[in-house]
């Protein structure tokens, strides 16, 4: 079975037992760019395999004589002056590079031909690459000026030793496939005929091992090269303690093994990002670690921050940590999805048709002085917004949850007469709701404007919704809702 898009092919296969998909990257007569709509192609090829539990494998390849020479050069000139478009197309590059290193796949990059700048940032995010001997690689990006952006400047000196890897960026050159194999980068090298046969050989032997254990084990390697030795051996011995505890298909591989069959593996109990405590004790152990890690990210600034640093403030081991996050990602993900239901949590109870008036005052004041109390999340929340696409769609869920309840007290209101009838709803709760957060963002995050009593604030912002929304301002809505 086929699926196309304009810029991809998926082919279905099964060797061995083991079934995957193939997405050929389907331009060769542009050397298969890889644009925005590439990237957002490979998402969708990437999500629908991973929903099917029967698929272990996930290998991407070029069609003609390139794998990819890296991103479509003539679409970044326009690119380049639409910083927001160019910001979402970072995001889901990075996206879908995580999700070939970190997720429950068997991932290959099977590199045909030439492997350049972006290509090769692709490729380096995969479990495995392969190589055809005539196939030529490198970064490439000063070539034309430009900087690697998804991931290039950080995997490649982690793959092939830093020296190595400041040789490979700063010239610019492209390498054999040879010579990519002695430097580590490469898990094979062969004719193009054997290429395929032998990477799908390649991928089909890891997708026979317990999908969960094969899960698991690309999240130490991912921690062994993120964290310290010590934060790395704490994190393998909380994660095969928990995986030989509590999944059915670490005793399957044992059984199998002494009764010389194969195993049967269900790949079930896969660790989650967060993991709920079952004791009094462990909420508040779980509790300290997210009041820390907020503490330090505060202090320390996001990116900067460290998981030794959250359990240092929090006067905990190591391995408390990991008893219930995965990593930071987790914790601070954890950390955002409190902050944007409580905002949308008390926006429910405080809309009310019969004062409205009133109802605008009770939920700004709540709104401000929730965004003042909460303004070290919310620049967080900014922050991560621009790069980690998940973060970005809990925010916008949020806001339209809360932009809706503010339209649904002007469709009551104009039912009731004291609302224009020639308002859109929508637009204007969009309009007041992106005003007043724009001003608490000023406020309490940049402190700009801070000098201004939080009285007069609200009162100011109360009588704009007011003027902006009922029949003669704040008056005429107050004595309408007696």
């Amino acid at each position: 079975m086929n699926a196309s898009t304009p810029v991809t092919v998926r082919e279905e296969w099964e060797l061995d037992g083991t079934k995957g998909v193939l997405i050929r990257l389907n331009r060769a007569e542009l050397r298969n760019p890889l644009d925005h709509d590439t990237v957002r192609a490979l998402l969708r090829h990437l999500d629908e395999a991973e929903q099917d539990p029967t698929v272990r494998g996930f290998v991407v390849t070029g069609a003609g004589p390139a794998f990819s020479a890296g991103g479509d050069l003539r679409k970044y000139v326009d690119l380049y002056t639409r910083p927001a478009q160019f910001s979402a197309f970072l995001a889901d590059f990075k996206q879908l590079c995580e999700r070939l290193e970190r997720g429950p796949l068997v991932t290959c990059a099977m590199v045909n031909g030439a492997c350049v700048a972006g290509g090769l940032e692709l490729a380096l995010a995969c479990d495995f690459m392969t190589i055809a001997e005539q196939a030529r690689i490198g970064d490439g990006h000063l070539g034309s000026g430009q900087l690697p952006g998804a991931g290039g400047s950080q995997r490649l000196g982690r793959a092939i030793g830093w020296q190595k890897a400041k040789e490979w960026m700063l010239s610019g050159r492209l390498y054999s496939a040879r010579e990519a194999e002695r430097v580590g980068l490469v898990s094979l090298v062969t004719e193009s005929e054997t290429l395929e046969p032998m990477s799908l050989a390649m991928v089909a032997a890891a997708g026979q091992h317990s999908p969960l254990a094969y899960r698991t084990l690309k999240q130490l390697i991912d921690t062994g090269r993120q964290a310290n030795l010590d934060e790395g051996l704490t994190r393998e011995v909380e994660l095969v303690h928990e995986y030989a505890t509590t999944s059915r298909d670490a005793t399957e591989g044992l059984l199998a093994f002494l009764e010389k069959r194969r195993p049967n593996y269900d790949g079930l109990a896969s660790a989650s990002s967060t993991t709920q405590p079952r004791t009094q004790k462990g909420n508040r152990t779980r509790a300290l670690l997210k009041a820390s890690a907020r503490t330090v990210f505060g202090r320390s600034g996001y990116g900067n921050a460290r998981i030794s640093d959250i359990t240092a403030q929090a006067k905990l081991s190591q391995g408390s940590f990991y008893r219930y996050f995965t990593d930071k990602d987790a914790v601070l993900h954890d950390l955002l999805e409190d902050l944007l239901r409580d905002v949308v949590e008390f926006a429910r109870d405080s809309w009310s048709a019969t004062d409205p008036a009133r109802s605008v005052r009770v939920t700004t004041r709540k709104y401000l002085e929730f965004y003042r109390d909460n303004a070290d999340l919310y620049a967080l929340l900014i922050e991560v917004a621009q790069t980690d696409p998940q973060v970005r769609q809990m925010w916008g869920d949020a806001r339209d949850a809360f932009y809706t309840r503010i339209a649904r007290m002007i469709r009551r209101s104009q039912e009731r007469g004291i609302a224009g009838a020639e308002l859109n709803p929508d637009f204007i709760a969009m309009l007041l709701g992106g005003m007043t957060e724009q001003y608490a963002y000023a406020c309490f995050v940049e402190g700009r404007y801070a000098s201004l009593p939080i009285e007069e604030v609200v009162e100011q912002i109360s009588m704009v919704w007011a003027d902006a929304i009922f029949r003669g301002g704040s008056k005429g809505s107050e004595s309408a809702g007696e």
